[in-house]
């Protein structure tokens, strides 16, 4: 009789046959030698073992479904859907798996390549479906006006560009509307894949995704479960500048005074943990933003500083489409059943809710703000308690396409020849973070059950807007005080051929143009009327969002 592969898991973790181990107890055992070893060997035995163990699970396996929205992204959602695809091939989940691409692009040309990808995926086996901006308007028509915050205010004619939030919802009523058995819904980013480790040289499917959603709805009284990403950071470059800034002055301190020496910057680091890219982390109860990173140089094989800095360089023009050159969060392995703990955040970009979690639509999401999971999130808290979970089910996250070394479509980002403007994205983070806190606060005095009366909801955002100016203001001065001392390096080497830092000084411009005082984004938060502005609209939100969350709740159900 052939061997099994639980049997061949067996041996190869040394067990002997009289120890008794059921089939999860020997798989979590296994993921971490494969953890611990990461070769190609393991890896497929891991993903063997879990076949056997899904054969043996269809008849009580949820059903995956998988949904991306997607924006003018069509060679990055091919890297999504194509991972997705290997990952149901490697593990074969016991439930199956669907995937459903929700079109939000302006180009008629990338809106074709999206759906011919979609055939193309479906016609190699996957469950695959494409939301067309046509079926997406047939959808919301008779809706939209009842549920503005929720889906805006769309014209048939222009339904590109939505926004995340808004295309999330529209999947929500579409997925509604399905006869799809024992479903669990997987919201995903299109520039994410289910390969899990930012350094390696080839993919490496380290975890079983499905298998491990599936299990934890079905031991477990969840609604919604949300994940993380690791990789490129999940934030704006508008908050990420001083890190960077701070990261680098190390480096040339240390570079430039021997810049023919061997690299040093191979020796062990810890890597960049949980909001360590984050300009604003102490904002958010971290404080790993305070120190500087070492940096772990990807060259290989005899090299110099001079090679390492000029690789670094040839880097630093993704910073603005979101990548942190210094500070990638690593794969840091935890037991996913210990990591299950209550969550506060949703990471929008990772996940997943069952059929009753399709009430929870996106408030806001009209507004086209930053920060729109985590302001999900607190209200999550408040509504679910214990069935609102996170759990380590990280995706790869990847800012730029890798043949490109850019985004193909970044919202609030525009590359204006030589220059890149953040100041969309900039005032959305400041205006998405003044969403967040000024739900925090009315979260703690009971809303949405409880809305202060009169103008007490703009007084509040008021107090928050002010609070978040002078920690913008802070930020500010320390970037522009860092960006100095790292013009000043720059300026000050004499052992380094110049045009190696040309992408550094070019850097330098494009913090200033959108840092200094006189940049747009910094103008218009200084500015009383933008910040009034934003905070009577916010007011007005929170006064509609509770009969809006009632009618959604109506509809999905």
């Amino acid at each position: 009789m052939a061997e099994t592969a639980f049997e061949a898991a067996r041996q190869r973790l040394g067990m002997s046959t009289a120890e008794a181990v059921d089939h999860d107890t020997l798989l979590a055992r296994l993921e971490q030698a494969l953890w611990a070893d990461p070769s190609r060997e393991l890896e497929r035995l891991y993903q063997a073992c879990c076949r056997e163990a899904a054969a043996r699970e269809r008849a009580v396996a949820h059903r995956l479904v998988v949904v991306v929205p997607v924006a003018d992204r069509p060679r990055q959602l091919r890297h999504c859907l194509e991972s997705l695809a290997e990952h149901q091939r490697g593990f074969a989940h016991a439930g199956g798996v669907s995937m459903l691409v929700v079109e939000d692009s302006l180009d008629l040309a990338n809106r074709r390549a999206h759906a011919d990808l979609v055939r193309e995926i479906a016609a190699a086996g996957l469950d695959a479906h494409y939301l067309d901006t046509a079926a997406q308007w047939a959808l919301i028509e008779p809706l939209q006006a009842t549920l503005p915050l929720f889906l805006g205010r769309q014209r048939a004619e222009a339904m590109g560009h939505k926004g995340a939030s808004v295309t999330r919802n529209i999947a929500m009523l579409w997925l509604a509307r399905q006869g799809f058995t024992r479903p669990l819904f997987h919201f995903i980013d299109s520039d994410q894949v289910f390969h899990v480790d930012p350094f390696a040289a080839r993919p490496r499917y380290l975890l079983d995704h499905a298998r491990h959603i599936d299990r934890l709805f079905r031991t477990h009284d969840i609604e919604v479960l949300t994940g993380k990403v690791v990789g490129d950071p999940p934030v704006s470059p508008a908050v990420m500048a001083g890190t960077l800034l701070q990261d680098l002055n190390g480096i040339l301190e240390s570079a430039l005074p021997a810049p023919g020496a061997a690299c040093g910057f191979h020796g062990e680091t810890a890597g960049a943990g949980h909001g360590a890219y984050h300009d604003m982390a102490a904002l958010f109860g971290l404080d790993a933003a305070a120190q500087t990173f070492e940096y772990a140089c990807p060259l290989d094989g005899a090299h110099t500083h001079v090679d390492t800095l000029q690789a670094l360089g040839e880097r630093l023009s993704r910073f603005f489409d979101g990548e942190h050159p210094t500070r990638v969060t690593p794969f840091s392995p935890v037991d996913v059943e210990t990591s299950l703990s209550p969550a506060r955040t949703v990471y929008t970009g990772n996940y997943v809710f069952n059929r009753a979690g399709l009430r929870h639509g996106i408030p806001f999401a009209a507004l086209k703000l930053r920060m729109a999971g985590p302001t999900l999130g607190r209200l999550l808290q408040q509504e679910l308690g214990e069935r609102f979970v996170q759990a380590a089910l990280p995706l790869l996250h990847r800012r730029a396409e890798p043949q490109t070394g850019s985004a193909e479509y970044r919202p609030g980002v525009r590359h204006e020849g030589a220059l890149v403007e953040l100041s969309g994205e900039y005032q959305r983070q400041f205006v998405g973070d003044l969403m967040l806190f000024g739900i925090i606060e009315l979260v703690g005095a009971g809303y949405p059950a409880h809305l202060p009366k009169g103008d007490r909801v703009e007084a509040l955002f008021d107090n928050v807007g002010e609070r978040l100016l002078g920690e913008y203001r802070q930020v500010r001065e320390q970037v522009m005080e860092r960006l100095a001392t790292f013009e000043r390096r720059l300026d000050g080497h004499h052992r380094v051929e110049d045009r190696l830092f040309e992408p550094y000084r070019h850097f330098a411009r494009l913090v200033r143009h959108n840092y200094a005082p006189q940049a747009a984004a910094v103008r218009a938060l200084e500015d009383p009327a933008f910040r009034a502005d934003w905070i009577r609209r916010l007011a007005v939100a929170v006064r509609e969002l509770p009969a809006q969350q009632a009618r959604w709740a109506e509809i999905v159900g």
